[in-house]
């Protein structure tokens, strides 16, 4: 049975960054090879990633808002700049990445939704908190004006593996 072709969506705590992992191969190297935007001194790196990884990244550039790639055999880690939004640009990105499978249908999938809305997701609340250097500090004024909340304690992020989910049952009976 032949394997499908895949891209996995995968959000990440920072919101100007998603990891993008692909069941083809996209690049040549043997480690992670960066870019940035202009292309001006990535001549060698271009070159070690092979055909299908430049046109790729030359393809990813030619997107507004995108502002930097790191490039491994199976993904493409992508830096968006912040006043650009993922739901504009990210169907544009899809459409480049499957061109790397040629004609092939291509199956899309996301990981890690709950980083989508911060305030139900209690890891990205604490990742937040850490970032905003506000674990039990003063209130502070976010950019919408509200103020933030002060945080006496960390919040339980939950269970992260199944093994995890598993073991939290067992001590909830």
């Amino acid at each position: 049975m032949p394997i499908k072709n895949k891209i996995v969506i995968e959000r990440t705590a920072n919101p100007n960054f998603r990891k993008w992992h692909l069941n083809t191969q996209i690049s040549e190297c043997d480690g992670a090879e960066s870019f940035h935007r202009s292309l001006k001194e990535a001549g060698e790196s271009l070159v070690q990633i092979g055909g299908i990884g430049k046109k790729l990244v030359e393809a990813l550039f030619g997107i507004d808002g995108i502002e930097g790639l790191n490039v491994s055999t199976y993904e493409i880690e992508i830096a968006k700049g912040t006043a650009f939004s993922w739901s504009d640009i990210q169907p544009e990105i899809v459409d480049i990445l499957k061109t790397a499978f040629g004609e092939e249908e291509v199956e899309v999938q996301t990981l890690n939704p709950c980083w989508d809305n911060q305030e139900e997701c209690p890891f990205s609340r604490l990742i937040r908190m850490v970032l905003t250097n506000n674990i039990n500090g003063e209130p502070t004024d976010d950019e919408s004006g509200k103020e933030e909340e002060k945080v006496d304690e960390i919040p339980d992020v939950g269970p992260v593996s199944d093994d995890e989910k598993k073991e939290e049952e067992k001590i909830e009976e």
